[in-house]
C-alpha cells in the first residue's frame, strides 16, 4: 500500500537485510546523493541476527525518507561513519530487539 516496497527476509537470515556501503567497498569513501525511499523493511520470527536496513559512511545529500523498520533482530535502522545523512524524514521504527535508530 501507499506505492512503497515490503521486504522481508527468508527463514534463519542472520544479517542485516538491506546494508548498504560506498561502491568500493573502502572506508574512507563515502555515499554522496543516493538515498533510501519508500520502503517497509519487517524483520519477524524470519530474522536470527542483523538489523533491517544498516547505512554505512554516507555523505551530502544522501537521505532517509518514508521508511518503515519493524520487528528486526536487532536495531530498526542503523547508521554508521563519520558522516550522517542530511536528510532523515518521514520514518518508523517499532518492535525492533535493540532499538529504532542506532
Amino acid at each position: 500500500s501507499g506505492g512503497g516496497t515490503r521486504i522481508g527476509p527468508t527463514a534463519g537470515f542472520d544479517g542485516d537485510i538491506i546494508a548498504s556501503t560506498n561502491l568500493l567497498g573502502i572506508d574512507s569513501e563515502f555515499q554522496h546523493g543516493g538515498g533510501i525511499f519508500d520502503l517497509q523493511v519487517v524483520g519477524g520470527a524470519n530474522q536470527v541476527g542483523g538489523s533491517g536496513i544498516h547505512i554505512k559512511d554516507t555523505g551530502e545529500l544522501f537521505s532517509i525518507d518514508r521508511v518503515v523498520a519493524s520487528g528486526c533482530y536487532e536495531h530498526g535502522i542503523h547508521i554508521e561513519g563519520a558522516s550522517t545523512p542530511t536528510y532523515i524524514g518521514y520514518i518508523s521504527t517499532h518492535a525492533n530487539g535493540t532499538g529504532g535508530v542506532f
